[in-house]
């Protein structure tokens, strides 16, 4: 997985809480 995707991932579970 490349970085830009890992952060795209954080902030889905930043949003969700």
């Amino acid at each position: 997985m490349s970085q830009f995707q890992i952060q795209e991932v954080k902030s889905s579970m930043d949003a969700d809480h």
